[in-house]
C-alpha cells in the first residue's frame, strides 16, 4: 500500500484584462494534484497549487519535475493519521521556497484524510450551515470600468467592498471614493483599500490623511515591503489602519513572522495562504497576532473554486466576524465548478451543486 500523486496543469482565463501595480494579468496556469492511495484508487483527495505571477516565491518554472521528486517521497507513506501528522511531512519534505506546493499537498493530504469529498475540515461550514462574510473585490481599472464593478458590487448585496489602488492617478481615485461616500455611508458599507505598496514613503502620510476624509476601514501596503522602518513609522502616524500583506512573505522561521508583528506593529494582516505556505504556517501567523492583539483575515490568491473551498473551509475553524477576502471565484471564464456559492456578500456549501472536478484527472 502507498500513496500515488498525479498533476495537470491548468489554465485559467480572466475576464478581462485584470491590471495590478505589477502588470497586466489575462491568464492564470496553476497545477491540479491528485493524491490516492493504492489500496483504493478510487478516492483520491484534490489540491491545486496556484503561484501568483509577479509576487510569489514560487514563480519558476521548475514544477514538472519537482512533482516527480515529491510523487517518490510520498509514495513511501502507507497513510496520514491525520492532519498533524501531515503537515509534519509537507513541511519535512518540501522546502520552504515552495508555499503554493505546500499548500497545494496539505489540501490534497487533507482531502484524501477526508474521504475526497472536498472536506477538508468538519466544521458547521463545510456542514452548508454557516456562511462566511467575503468583501466585494473592485479590480484596478480605468474610472468607469472601476464604478461599474462598484455599482455592481453594491447591487449584489456586498456590505464591504476592496478596491485596488495604485493604477490609476490619486485624484481620480479619490473621485472614485468621493463617489462611493456621496451614496453609500461607513455604517453601511466597509471600503478596504489595497495599495500593493504604491506609495512611496515621501508622499504616503498625505495621501493616507486625504484618504481618511472617506471613512476608510484600513489600507492594504501602502509601502513597500522592503521599507520596513518607514512602514514602522508610517503605521504609528497614519488616520487609517493599515494591514500588512506582502511585507509577511518570505518569513519562514517563527522568530521572523514573530519580528515582523512586533517591530512593524501593524493594525492588520492579511493572511494568503498560497503565498505564505499553506495552513500550518498561517495558523503560526494567527497565534502570533493574537499574542499582540492584531486582527487579521485571510485572502485569495487567485486560486481557483478549489483553492477557494479550501481556504473558506480553514477560516472556518475560527470565529467568523470578520470580512474574509474570498470573493475572487467569480473572476475567471473557466473556473471548475464546486459546491461554493456566493449570495448577499456571503459564502457558502451548496450541496445542490456537485464537484466538477471530480472528473479532471477520470
Amino acid at each position: 500500500m502507498s500513496l500515488n500523486l498525479s498533476w495537470k496543469e491548468y489554465l485559467l482565463t480572466f475576464k478581462f484584462d485584470a491590471k495590478t501595480s505589477r502588470g497586466i494579468l489575462r491568464e492564470k496556469k496553476i497545477w491540479i494534484l491528485s493524491l490516492s492511495d493504492s489500496k483504493n484508487p478510487t478516492v483520491f483527495g484534490i489540491g491545486e497549487v496556484s503561484p501568483l505571477v509577479f509576487l510569489s516565491e514560487d514563480d519558476r518554472d521548475c514544477y514538472p519535475s519537482l512533482f516527480q521528486e515529491i510523487a517518490e517521497k510520498i509514495q513511501k507513506i502507507s497513510f496520514f493519521q491525520n492532519s498533524k501528522d501531515a503537515f509534519y511531512w509537507v513541511k519535512n519534505n518540501i522546502p520552504e521556497r515552495f508555499p503554493a506546493l505546500i499548500f497545494g499537498m496539505e489540501m490534497a493530504i487533507l482531502d484524501l484524510l477526508g474521504g475526497g469529498k472536498g472536506i477538508l475540515f468538519s466544521h458547521r461550514f463545510s456542514a452548508g450551515k454557516q456562511s462566511i462574510p467575503i468583501n466585494g473585490l473592485v479590480w484596478m481599472g480605468d474610472k468607469y470600468f472601476m464604478m461599474t464593478q462598484i455599482d455592481a458590487k453594491i447591487r449584489e448585496n456586498y456590505s464591504c467592498i476592496k478596491l485596488k489602488i495604485g493604477a490609476l492617478d490619486f485624484e481620480t481615485e479619490c473621485s472614485i471614493l468621493q463617489y462611493i461616500r456621496n451614496r453609500y455611508a461607513s455604517h453601511s458599507l466597509t471600503i478596504r483599500l489595497d495599495a500593493n505598496g504604491a506609495f512611496s514613503p515621501k508622499e504616503a502620510l498625505k495621501k493616507l490623511h486625504i484618504l481618511s476624509k472617506y471613512n476608510i476601514h484600513s489600507v492594504e501596503q501602502p509601502l513597500s515591503p522592503f521599507l520596513v522602518e518607514e512602514s514602522r513609522i508610517l503605521i504609528s502616524k497614519s488616520p487609517i489602519p493599515i494591514a500588512l500583506d506582502e511585507a509577511l512573505l518570505k518569513k519562514h522561521s517563527f522568530a521572523a513572522k514573530e519580528e515582523v508583528i512586533s517591530f512593524i506593529n501593524p493594525h492588520y494582516i492579511v493572511l494568503k495562504p498560497t503565498l505564505l505556505g499553506g495552513f500550518a504556517e498561517c495558523e503560526e501567523w494567527i497565534q502570533i497576532a493574537e499574542k499582540y492583539h492584531k486582527e487579521w483575515w485571510i485572502t485569495s490568491s487567485l486560486e481557483s473554486n478549489i483553492g477557494l473551498n479550501a481556504l473558506a473551509q480553514f477560516v472556518a475553524n475560527y470565529p467568523l466576524s470578520k470580512t474574509q477576502g474570498l470573493g475572487t471565484g467569480q473572476l475567471f471564464v473557466n473556473n471548475f465548478e464546486t459546491q461554493l456559492s456566493v449570495e448577499n456578500g456571503f459564502i457558502k456549501k451548496d450541496f445542490s451543486k456537485k464537484w466538477e472536478y471530480n472528473s479532471f484527472f477520470r
